[in-house]
């Protein structure tokens, strides 16, 4: 193994993965479970990082992104309505992300409910359930 690539959710990771391909660079796409040591690039995603997940002595790269960039980008993936094609007709029935996309068309009209005195806007933020508005 040549490198460790922490693959945070919604930081260009998948152009990571693209352009390690079009190089020939050959990596894992596990996203649970170790990576071969055959692999130029291991990373690590959808699972916290173990410090065994980063030998000695490699190299390691993280993708970064604007928090509020990062969360956008997350709400319009995850929605059901508009995101990713193998996202859409799942079942999200008495969850609390079914709730939310119920509540909320863009992530725009969530920001601006909350602690608005509405039942979606208090219904996302627990501290405001116990205490009142």
């Amino acid at each position: 193994m040549h490198a460790s690539f922490v693959h945070v959710g919604k930081t260009a990771g998948t152009s990571v993965q693209m352009y390690l391909n079009l190089l020939g660079i050959t990596y894992n796409n596990e996203h649970t479970s170790a990576c071969s040591p055959h692999n130029q690039v291991c990373q690590v995603h959808m699972r916290p990082v173990a410090l065994a997940d980063i030998p000695d002595g490699v190299p390691l790269f993280i993708t970064m992104r604007d928090p509020l960039s990062r969360a956008i980008s997350a709400f319009n993936w995850r929605n059901p309505r508009d995101g990713a094609p193998f996202l859409r007709g799942r079942n999200l029935s008495a969850t609390a992300e079914s709730r939310l996309y119920e509540c909320f068309d863009h992530i725009d009209a969530l920001a601006l409910s909350l602690e608005s005195g509405t039942p979606c806007g208090f219904a996302l933020v627990p501290a405001y359930n116990q205490a009142g508005p």
